[in-house]
């Protein structure tokens, strides 16, 4: 056993969520989802995305739709599993079914505008990328933030928390994680009403995040309540235009998504509550897979980390 005796518990805890990413462990995933914890690790999750994509722009940029989203993350996969190309792009996202091959190609030329990504070396006669200390660093921020709202699920995680600056672990971890999530992705119809209404449609997530996080803390998450909500503030704080944020909620209703209770007050409805639900506990479980997978990888020398969660 590795480590300290409190680090060696944290580390035999991990080893139960070593999965063959190549079967995604789908029930590994539903014992998850059953944790008691998991509503405030999903509540931390919406939390964290907001305040970071406050904090950095380029990530805010690309948290704006699950295209963008599961774009940069099959980039970072590409890159630490044999290079980021845009027919390898194309063929992953072809693949999960996220987005298709000609959007593929508009977000790496997104990812090159935010300067996420920059021309590398050519395989062939392809034209090949590398990230940027710019995606370096945010990745790294987002992987902090989510394993912090994983650790409420499986606290051995955080033995993982202060290596996700070091670029060799950060770029296991991208991969790892993006092997997961490709044969979790691959679970669910895209083709439906959340997918239309929120997730394609720019800051849509972000908005449900904002709306969730009003509900009070110990409620259900996502909460069944009645939520309440402004579009100015809304079309302020996430720099789209009123009629976007109108055309969204008027779309949300009309595909049986919420219902409106007053004209500034809005209840999801079981359908919805249910796929943001999948979709934030696909996002804490291959972290926490991935977390296992590559602890598990690490050379015998422990990070300078003193558990506290045992």
């Amino acid at each position: 056993m590795r480590g300290d005796s409190v680090n060696g518990d944290l580390d035999a805890r991990l080893e139960r969520w070593r999965v063959d990413a190549s079967e995604a462990s789908h029930v590994l995933f539903a014992e998850l989802m059953a944790l008691p914890a998991m509503p405030a690790a999903m509540r931390q999750l919406s939390s964290g995305m907001l305040a970071l994509a406050g904090c950095d722009k380029g990530f805010d940029g690309i948290s704006k739709d699950i295209g963008r989203t599961a774009a940069t993350g099959l980039a970072m996969y590409l890159h630490a599993s044999g290079g980021l190309t845009l027919p390898r792009l194309k063929q992953v996202c072809a693949a999960t079914g996220i987005l298709s091959p000609g959007r593929a190609r508009a977000v790496l030329l997104y990812l090159r505008f935010l300067r996420y990504v920059e021309p590398a070396e050519p395989e062939g006669r392809v034209a090949r990328y590398a990230p940027t200390a710019a995606l370096w660093d945010s990745w790294r921020q987002m992987m902090i933030m989510t394993i912090e709202a994983a650790q409420l699920l499986e606290p051995g995680v955080m033995l993982m928390a202060n290596r996700a600056g070091d670029p060799a672990t950060l770029l296991a971890l991208s991969r790892v994680i993006g092997q997961t999530a490709m044969g979790l992705a691959r679970l669910g119809e895209k083709e439906n009403p959340f997918w239309r209404v929120f997730l394609n449609r720019y800051a849509g997530m972000q908005i449900l995040h904002r709306l969730m996080l009003a509900a009070r803390q110990g409620e259900l998450y996502p909460p069944d309540g009645a939520l309440p909500f402004s579009v100015t503030d809304l079309a302020q704080e996430f720099r789209v235009s009123r009629p976007h944020v109108t055309r969204m909620f008027q779309a949300a209703e009309r595909e049986g998504l919420v219902i409106f209770e007053g004209k500034n007050s809005v209840r999801l409805q079981a359908y919805l509550r249910e796929s943001i639900r999948y979709s934030l506990g696909l996002r804490l479980a291959t972290t926490i897979f991935a977390v296992a997978t590559v602890r598990a990888e690490l050379p015998e020398a422990e990070p300078d980390f003193v558990a506290e969660l045992a």
